[in-house]
């Protein structure tokens, strides 16, 4: 669409006929006293085309003249045109705090795309993408759409799968001014995540000898999650949104620590956060804190009874033993002496009691005990209760 004020008398312009055998004369000299460009075409004979202001304003872009059709040049759009096509037509101003809506709407009204002077023109436009980029979402919790720096959908985001092309999504959170997004990895390729690129974090590492300061863990639970209708074992976490509508530079460090060090094992994975995909939603529940863990050194050697895994973990000001047995000839322990273990009674839920403590199958198929530690202890004693025997026991043999 062009319009009149697109035009400058400074300049001259030249219109294409749609006749084979027309050719322009005289291009678009301005006219004062008509206040119109006047263009001379010659063919089988002359035409001269008159393009008023009037016409221009009235966004008439053809001009028919006996026998044939006159089309302007098209208009190149400049930084302050380019600047308001990045502002999303379907943006709703009342998600956004009062103060950033109005910077960005005072932006709008005034860029103009017909000035002419290159400097006031770029100005303008910096105004506009500076008030889109600080846009800032009144506090709470918001669904929103991400997509990367190339514009293609976020696939490593909760909301779709491998071959959908929707965007990927998270939960944006904003807490007194300040953005962070609760997302959901569908898998667990990875264990942490840097802000900046994969080669400025690398570079930070390797200076630093180990991951970069502010280096977020991600966190991996045993539960799969449901995505798309498909079970996932899901990676989670929380990172921090510096601004809406502006590529962010994220670094994913691989969890393969096996195969990978602090400073390799790094990938790209930038992300623009939509903010015009907004749509209010409840908070996401808080990240689980992650338990201290504190390795223990076994040395008992018993045949019969061997601890081949051991380590304290403490959370909420509570502290566990997490042991595991070699083999599976007990599945039952007691926190205490025999002769405390005895008096207790059976403590299995068969009997109703469920004051032993139960073996559960860990990850390398050894049987694990958590055995509660009160504040103070340093001495436990602990009494296994045999399978073969228990089993006899409840047989009544």
């Amino acid at each position: 669409m062009i319009r009149y004020s697109n035009l400058s008398a400074d300049n001259t312009y030249t219109f294409t006929a749609a006749k084979e055998g027309w050719v322009v004369v005289t291009q678009g000299e301005w006219d004062t006293e008509a206040h119109a460009y006047i263009y001379t075409y010659t063919g089988d004979e002359t035409i001269t085309q008159t393009i008023t202001s009037e016409d221009a304003d009235k966004n008439i872009t053809e001009y028919t003249n006996p026998g044939m059709v006159f089309r302007l040049p098209p208009k190149e759009d400049n930084v302050v045109d380019k600047a308001l096509a990045e502002v999303p037509e379907d943006l709703n101003y009342d998600l956004f705090t009062d103060e950033t809506a109005k910077a960005l709407k005072d932006a709008i009204a005034a860029a103009d795309p017909t000035e002419t002077d290159e400097a006031k023109l770029q100005k303008m436009a910096d105004d506009v993408i500076n008030a889109l980029t600080g846009l800032i979402p009144k506090d709470g919790a918001y669904e929103v759409d991400i997509v990367k720096h190339n514009g293609t959908p976020y696939y490593l985001f909760e909301g779709l799968g491998d071959s959908d092309k929707e965007h990927g999504k998270a939960i944006l959170i904003v807490e007194n001014g300040q953005m962070s997004a609760a997302i959901v990895l569908k898998n667990q390729s990875y264990g942490q995540v840097a802000m900046g690129t994969k080669d400025a974090v690398i570079e930070a590492a390797t200076a630093a000898g180990k991951v970069p300061d502010g280096t977020i863990d991600l966190n991996m639970p045993e539960e799969q999650q449901t995505i798309n209708g498909k079970a996932y074992k899901v990676t989670t976490g929380t990172v921090p949104v510096p601004a809406l509508f502006t590529k962010i530079d994220y670094a994913y460090h691989s969890s393969n620590t096996t195969r990978y060090t602090y400073n390799t094992g790094w990938y790209d994975h930038g992300a623009t956060y939509l903010g015009n995909t907004l749509k209010p939603t409840d908070m996401p529940p808080e990240e689980p804190e992650e338990p201290e863990r504190i390795e223990l050194a076994i040395t008992n050697t018993t045949s019969m009874f061997k601890a081949e895994t051991a380590y304290l973990e403490i959370k909420d000001g509570e502290t566990t033993l997490v042991m595991a047995l070699s083999g599976t000839g007990y599945k039952e322990l007691v926190k205490g002496t025999y002769e405390q273990a005895a008096a207790g009674g059976d403590g299995t839920a068969d009997n109703g009691n469920d004051s032993w403590i139960h073996g559960s199958t860990n990850e390398a198929g050894k049987l694990e005990f958590r055995i509660p530690i009160a504040e103070g202890e340093s001495y436990i004693p602990v009494t296994a209760v045999s399978n073969s025997y228990y089993t006899k026991y409840l047989n009544g043999t």
